[in-house]
């Protein structure tokens, strides 16, 4: 009982921390107005036609290389300055011990996670509520926009799949979609922790960038195999396939990965500080 309160004042600070700081409101200020954006041509098309949009947007916006990758290095962004160190740090470790502050710091990266992307999930029901309907599934709306070409007439810059509307429900593909796309953001923020702590340096941050790079680097110069360690490739529900795709990769296998790897991850986070010969001062 006494580590996890160490954990969870940790936890606490942090998330207080949170929201004085400038950068991550401005963050999710700017990422809210671009999933805002993307919509607007679809709220456009609802009213032109007179038919409501059902509230089904996220896993397209998601599922979309170039929306999930403006998402991912949002989330590089809100995890930039890992391990978070601030003046307070040297009231607070004396008293919490190294390990309690790594798990303090990990939960906070998940919690972070979830807000981060929770919002944007709220962002792509928001800007629909002036022609906003519940009913009729993936709704005519999205179905129209991914069959035909009024996607390009009214200018929606993110794809509608078929299929995903084709193979799974409404509420299959928002909760796998929320699921994927939380994962990610856990995952490079913990990379990000992990290796800018082990380094005294921004390596992480370096690192976390490069990945979310890889989907396009991927599909331009490499081989299709580098999809498989591709987070932002693997956070996109549309991608996964399986193994006769493009992207040769499955859900199953995107969930084993995101969760092999954020366990790595966290138990590597929490061991990391008592290894103070790794440690170099940040510069």
């Amino acid at each position: 009982c006494g580590m996890w309160n160490k954990i969870r004042s940790v936890f606490l600070f942090q998330m207080k921390q949170t929201w004085t700081n400038q950068r991550i409101l401005m963050i999710f200020i700017l990422i809210a107005f671009f999933i805002f954006s993307n919509l607007q041509g679809v709220l456009d098309f609802s009213q032109d036609v007179g038919i409501p949009a059902a509230p089904w947007a996220f896993p397209h916006i998601t599922s979309d290389f170039i929306c999930q990758l403006v998402i991912m290095v949002g989330a590089v962004a809100l995890f930039c300055d890992a391990p978070f160190e601030s003046e307070m740090q040297k009231y607070i470790l004396p008293r919490a011990g190294h390990t309690a502050w790594a798990a303090g710091q990990c939960m906070y990266i998940i919690a972070l996670s979830f807000l981060y992307v929770l919002m944007i999930l709220l962002f792509s029901i928001l800007p629909l509520l002036p022609n906003l309907t519940f009913q009729d599934g993936w709704g005519k709306i999205l179905g129209t926009l991914a069959r035909s070409g009024g996607r390009s007439q009214y200018g929606i810059p993110f794809m509608v799949y078929d299929y995903l509307i084709g193979s799974y429900t409404p509420q299959q593909a928002t909760a796998l979609s929320f699921l994927l796309s939380f994962e990610c953001c856990v995952w490079l923020g913990l990379l990000t922790y992990f290796f800018n702590y082990v380094s005294g340096r921004y390596v992480g941050t370096f690192l976390s960038a490069g990945f979310v790079l890889m989907d396009i680097t991927v599909a331009n110069e490499w081989l299709p195999w580098f999809y498989r360690i591709s987070p932002v490739t693997l956070a996109q529900l549309q991608a996964l396939r399986g193994k006769n795709s493009l992207y040769q990769v499955d859900l199953s296998y995107a969930l084993w990965f995101f969760g092999i790897f954020i366990v790595c991850l966290i138990v590597g986070c929490i061991i990391a500080p008592k290894f103070h010969g790794f440690r170099r001062k940040r510069k």
